[in-house]
């Protein structure tokens, strides 16, 4: 996991030669360099010498300086090019060790750790697929799995998380943010099999006479459920608000409560409760799992191969 910091920029003024420079001729310079030959040089290059000489004289014109004289068969570097040569190498290393930290990433042989922060229903919707294919393909990553809490945004654009699992109906998030759809569906109205004012399914006065629970993974106030009610001038009784989707469903069979649950859960949950599932009397927009991640780690090699494998784990679990 990487973390941002912001450190202190310290400004200095560009000097004149640098603004002018193509920085593409410092590795022909640095070949000459250690060479002391034009042919040498371009073959290290992969050069026509003719292309090689071109090149040098653009950057004899940028830097106004002759930088490699010929003596006794051999190109010496004049005074300027002496003064140049150490801070032209060590930039260089320093490129090479950057580029060289984006090679391919190694699963099978990785000890990295992703921090996911997640939805209870995510955990059990994803996790179990998802360890399978990881102790398959890379049994020395680890996960470490943090409730998905109502600053989980501000967690991932910190990178204080590398991913996040969660609902969204809006698809509104910062820019910086990279969303993938895993999967929709619809919700439905999670009762008691033996509710005694559910018989059938409820009309609109019906469903609002009801006790409900607001199931808010992310500690919302309201859920999509309140916000299609209030555009219909109408508000239903909350009485218990709870972040556990896996949860609730113990305290539905054993009361006249009842919430409104993606169908497919549901459908898994009655398998083990005594709960029924009913049709909501209104519309509801169908619910999106998605899973995010920042968009300054997109091009880091473990943060690929991971976002490929959610992808590929996702479209099995559904």
């Amino acid at each position: 996991m990487m973390t941002v910091h912001s450190p202190h920029i310290s400004m200095y003024v560009m000097h004149p030669e640098l603004r002018n420079l193509d920085l593409n001729l410092l590795l022909p310079f640095d070949c000459l360099y250690r060479s002391g030959s034009v042919k040498q040089a371009a073959e290290q290059l992969s050069l026509s010498q003719s292309a090689f000489s071109h090149a040098l004289s653009r950057l004899r014109r940028a830097l106004d300086d002759d930088l490699f004289i010929r003596v006794n068969g051999r190109m010496c570097p004049t005074r300027k090019a002496e003064r140049l040569a150490p801070q032209i190498s060590a930039a260089l290393r320093l490129l090479q060790q950057g580029l060289e930290s984006a090679e391919p990433f190694d699963p099978a042989g990785s000890e990295r750790e992703f921090v996911i922060a997640a939805t209870d229903y995510c955990q059990i919707s994803l996790l179990p697929a998802l360890m399978k294919r990881l102790s398959e393909e890379a049994p020395g990553i680890r996960l470490r799995v943090i409730h998905l809490g109502a600053d989980a945004f501000d967690q991932l654009a910190q990178q204080q998380v590398d991913y996040l699992l969660g609902f969204t109906h809006s698809g509104q998030h910062g820019h910086d943010i990279l969303a993938y759809r895993w999967v929709s569906g619809e919700y439905c109205l999670l009762a008691a099999k033996d509710h005694p004012q559910l018989q059938a399914a409820p009309d609109l006065e019906c469903y609002l006479q009801l006790q409900h629970i607001l199931v808010a993974p992310m500690n919302e106030r309201e859920g999509i459920v309140d916000q299609c009610l209030q555009r219909l001038g109408r508000k239903r009784r909350q009485a218990l608000s709870s972040p556990n989707l896996l949860v609730v469903p113990y305290i539905i069979a054993d009361s006249a409560l009842v919430a409104s649950y993606p169908r497919p859960l549901a459908e898994r949950i009655c398998q083990q409760l005594p709960l029924q599932i009913l049709p909501l009397p209104f519309e509801v927009p169908q619910y999106q799992l998605q899973f995010y991640s920042h968009r300054l780690n997109a091009g880091e090699a473990d943060y690929k191969w991971f976002t490929r494998l959610l992808l590929q784990v996702s479209a099995q679990a559904h």
